[in-house]
């Protein structure tokens, strides 16, 4: 029973997750949510990106992250650290690339990848341009 600071429509409001014919996902926070909605955030980007994969359960894709915009430091509660941990362990995800400059979520994406082994194919980048490179070289 957590208690949200913002609505859900307002915090739908602070990222966007859409695909194109690409087989591309792209998840981008466009701005920071209090901590106590960290949880909650990533509760609605799972939802958003399970309607995606359950279209076609046989499909894969890449994910591509923005977090640029959230800034440099940011909380991530524990339980939106699971969620996304699962969502990067999900089979039909094949590559994600992380496109931001926040030291703290890249130092919880590296021991997160390092934790899960093999089974992750995950990449942080500083660049866009590089992300794309990475993920566009099978």
């Amino acid at each position: 029973a957590y208690k949200y600071i913002m609505q859900d429509d307002l915090i739908k409001q602070t990222f966007s997750v859409s695909t194109g014919t690409d087989n591309l996902i792209t998840i981008d926070f466009k701005k920071v949510v209090e901590p106590e909605d960290t949880t909650r955030l990533a509760q609605l980007v799972e939802d958003a990106i399970f309607e995606i994969l359950n279209k076609d359960p046989n499909k894969t894709y890449n994910a591509l992250l923005y977090i640029s915009a959230i800034g440099g430091s940011y909380y991530l509660s524990p339980e939106a650290k699971n969620i996304y941990l699962n969502l990067a362990k999900l089979r039909q995800l094949k590559k994600s690339a992380l496109v931001g400059n926040n030291t703290f979520i890249e130092l919880f994406v590296n021991l997160a990848v390092s934790a899960a082994g093999k089974d992750m194919n995950f990449k942080w980048f500083s660049k866009r341009e590089e992300a794309l490179n990475w993920i566009n070289n099978e």
